[in-house]
């Protein structure tokens, strides 16, 4: 976080209510700077940093960056997924699926999301959003285990994996 103004002072950031209170060093004539390490499993979405400075017992008004941060250190959940785990099927080119959220608005990036299947990488053959994946094999299966593996990024970097099996028996 970088504040200007008057040099001399003592100046302090805040993250909404978050965290307050952060001090700042004067690294040159009126220009203040300080870091902030967002710890784990911590999430808020769209808020404001606000920036103090006080001069000689003088507090300055206070100043709000022209722009909100969202953080999110909590990877996303892949909520639901199917066929569940351990189930038998008797569809050779079963629909599926799996379902994910972010646990703020940072919201998933589509473009991270991917499915494996038998040690394939499916995700050019899937339908893929930033809530869901969907996989409808064109080609049967075959009888026996199958393997699925999904994996799901949100826009923060926060990676999130699933794996799963069921089994399919046609016969």
């Amino acid at each position: 976080v970088k504040l200007s103004g008057s040099p001399g002072g003592k100046a302090t950031f805040d993250i909404g209510a978050y965290v307050e209170g952060v001090p700042m060093h004067e690294d040159a004539s009126g220009t203040y700077r300080a870091e902030y390490t967002i710890p784990p499993n911590v999430n808020f979405g769209q808020v404001a940093v606000y920036g103090h400075l006080e001069v000689n017992g003088k507090a300055a008004p206070r100043v709000e960056a022209p722009a909100l941060i969202a953080v999110s250190t909590t990877p996303p959940t892949i909520t639901d997924f199917a066929p569940p785990a351990g189930q038998t099927v008797n569809n050779v080119t079963p629909s599926i699926f799996a379902t994910f959220n972010s646990p703020t608005n940072i919201g998933i990036n589509p473009s991270t999301v991917s499915i494996n299947v038998n040690g394939l990488d499916v995700t050019a053959s899937a339908y893929r959003t930033a809530g869901f994946i969907t996989y409808s094999p064109t080609v049967p299966l075959g009888d026996g285990t199958v393997n699925v593996r999904v994996s799901v990024a949100d826009a923060a970097g926060n990676r999130a994996e699933r794996a799963w099996s069921f089994t399919i028996r046609s016969h």
